[in-house]
């Protein structure tokens, strides 16, 4: 296929891809794991369910899932109907998957292999790389590199890195060699669906200079139950297709805040969009795209001056974005993502946090004059060696790439609306005082609300009992861990609203979360903190913050971010 752009594609008609036959047979198979999770039975499953967590951050059960569960099990991930329907190119290039892996349990990593090569057509996946980045167990050698000789094509590669390179530099190498069209990296506790690959292409051929990003859903790291993302999926089978294109489905974009965590948005009202149509992305989390082979290489591919991993994922966003390419989300792709609770491996490398080093790079090449917010918190950061960046500016330069100031004001716009240049005071911070009885105050103990001994200093009490009930009308603790309270517990803050919104009643003294109607009141029984029907007589749901900013408190409405639902 020829890979410069194209934009005639009156010769290239579409086509329905979708392996029917394949996808009935994986609906009726049955058995442990199929089209549902596998269910730990016995005291002695769970020990070492436990245990394996604890060192690799998810349940292999290496027998259980090699004699058990099978390598390519069926997946309950029915499309949403609008997908159903799609067609595609029928001339699709060619495609070399490149999945880099050090020390993954190697049950996972064959359950990913085997999800890409038999759920792909056969004539678009040209290869599977694999590339061991050194690992240090020794199945993932000459038992990985037997079980791929007996049991796929020689489409399936293997290739071992002599000393430990990090994943950037490493899927760098896996980039040189490739030889399909278009190059798609893939995480190796990724499991990919059926017709999976097609929606990624198909807006590849139309524009070469676009990279696709599939849906991510989540595969528990228990039990490997598929979780598809909310709101994409639709529960009716293939022959009874529901009204699930009629609903509304809020689309949603990606970004980051200034310490460059990744954070996902909800656009307004306005902006729903149709279900199963691509959409712009502002940026991507990297774990799973595909690019035109040649175009990766003219961008200059990812910045090897960075270490292991981390940052990668916004400067080739940004070359994408700022440099004439563009950023597609495809919903109608979906891949599982099986979610790890620790990272088995160290963050440092060479005792250097490449966290940091890598994302300063960044900073240092992309932001232009808005650098100074990645900082203005951390000044520290002002003393993290970054390396050289000079090749980095020069090749910026030679792309003609706009300023970030074009990046802020109409690639991603609502950055600047959750985390404006000028910082916007507070609701209220502080302690969270009980009236009930005021020797009390919230505490954050393992991401939930508990009841203990006030701090003498309420105005700037200890770290676990400062709270913040921020202008976008989150109550978070005062830390950078971007954690905000889902109705009774932290979690990652979603920037949705919803279940995150709260409300300090300055009259009654409760904290509200308007979605549920509920208010926060403390069980001194139990010295925890719950979410109970609001009552506004009743005094355990009353609270007094260390500080209060009236004003904005009695003017609710009309101060911090826009409400996302009338309240």
């Amino acid at each position: 296929m020829n890979s410069k752009l194209v934009t005639d594609q009156s010769g290239n008609r579409r086509i329905d891809w979708h392996d029917y036959n394949f996808i009935n047979y994986e609906k009726t198979r049955v058995g442990p794991g199929e089209m549902s999770p596998y269910i730990l039975n016995d005291t002695k499953e769970i020990e070492e369910s436990q245990k394996l967590i604890s060192l690799e951050g998810v349940s292999v059960l290496k027998e259980k899932v090699a004699q058990i569960i099978p390598r390519l099990s069926s997946l309950n991930n029915n499309y949403i109907c609008s997908c159903l329907d799609k067609k595609y190119l029928k001339n699709l290039p060619t495609v070399s998957v490149i999945v880099i892996f050090y020390n993954e349990p190697l049950s996972i990593l064959l359950r990913c292999v085997s999800s890409i090569f038999y759920r792909s057509p056969r004539n678009l996946l040209h290869e599977i790389i694999l590339v061991n980045d050194n690992s240090t167990k020794d199945e993932l050698y000459k038992t990985l590199s037997s079980y791929v000789e007996q049991n796929f094509d020689g489409r399936v590669k293997v290739y071992n890195n002599p000393t430990r390179l990090g994943l950037i530099a490493t899927r760098m190498e896996g980039a040189k060699l490739a030889t399909g069209e278009v190059i798609l990296f893939l995480d190796s506790h990724m499991e990919v669906t059926t017709n999976w690959l097609p929606p990624l292409l198909d807006p590849i051929v139309i524009n070469r200079r676009t990279a696709t990003v599939p849906t991510i859903d989540s595969i528990n790291h228990e039990n490997f139950k598929y979780e598809p993302l909310a709101d994409n999926w639709n529960g009716g089978d293939l022959k009874n297709l529901s009204n699930y294109d009629l609903k509304i489905e809020i689309r949603d974009s990606t970004g980051f805040d200034w310490n460059l965590r990744y954070h996902y948005y909800v656009f307004n009202e306005e902006e729903y969009s149709v279900p199963g149509v691509n959409h712009l992305l502002s940026a991507m989390t990297g774990g799973a795209y595909a690019i035109n082979r040649e175009y990766f290489f003219e961008l200059g591919g990812y910045d090897t001056g960075m270490f292991l991993y981390n940052g990668e994922n916004y400067e080739l966003s940004f070359k994408l974005q700022l440099c004439g390419g563009s950023l597609l989300k495809v919903p109608c792709s979906h891949v599982g993502h099986v979610s790890k609770i620790k990272v088995p491996y160290s963050r440092q490398m060479n005792g250097i946090n490449h966290e940091m080093r890598n994302l300063r790079r960044v900073v240092e090449v992309w932001f232009d004059e808005y650098k100074f917010l990645f900082y203005r918190d951390h000044p520290e950061r002002y003393q993290i060696d970054f390396g050289d960046i000079s090749e980095q500016v020069s090749l910026r330069k030679s792309l003609n790439c706009k300023s970030f100031k074009y990046y802020l004001e109409v690639i991603a716009p609502f950055i600047l609306d959750w985390f404006p240049i000028e910082k916007k005071p507070h609701f209220a911070s502080g302690a969270i005082q009980s009236m009930a009885n005021k020797n009390f105050c919230a505490t954050e103990i393992d991401d939930k609300l508990n009841l203990v001994e006030c701090s003498e200093n309420l105005t700037n009490p200890s770290s676990n009992q400062y709270f913040l009930l921020t202008w976008k009308r989150t109550l978070e603790p005062n830390n950078e861990y971007d954690l905000c309270l889902s109705l009774s517990q932290f979690t990652q803050c979603t920037h949705r609203q919803g279940d995150q919104l709260f409300r300090y009643l300055l009259d009654t003294q409760q904290i509200k979360n308007p979605n549920s109607d509920k208010c926060l009141m403390a069980n001194f029984d139990l010295n925890i903190i719950t979410l109970e029907k609001c009552n506004s007589t009743e005094v355990t749901q009353k609270w007094d913050f260390g500080y209060k900013n009236t004003t904005a408190l009695r003017d609710w409405h009309n101060v911090g971010i826009k409400l996302l639902t009338n309240e």
